[in-house]
């Protein structure tokens, strides 16, 4: 599969994937540590994801 880019919203780098994301997965920014959410797929695009915000989603699937 051809390797897929993103530019982080936090810090500007960009961001590798070796995958497709889905629209509304998580991505973790490796060189800031951001989580980012995936808002499309073409151009792949991404914004921040607020702490607050991500623990709340993962309290909604039942992950903590």
């Amino acid at each position: 599969m051809e390797e897929q880019s993103a530019i982080c919203p936090v810090c500007g780098e960009e961001i590798m994937l070796d995958y497709r994301p889905e629209i509304g997965e998580i991505i973790y920014c490796p060189q800031c540590g951001a989580n980012c959410e995936v808002l499309r797929n073409d151009p792949l695009t991404l914004r921040e994801l607020e702490e607050d915000n991500f623990l709340e989603e993962e309290n909604e699937e039942g992950y903590l």
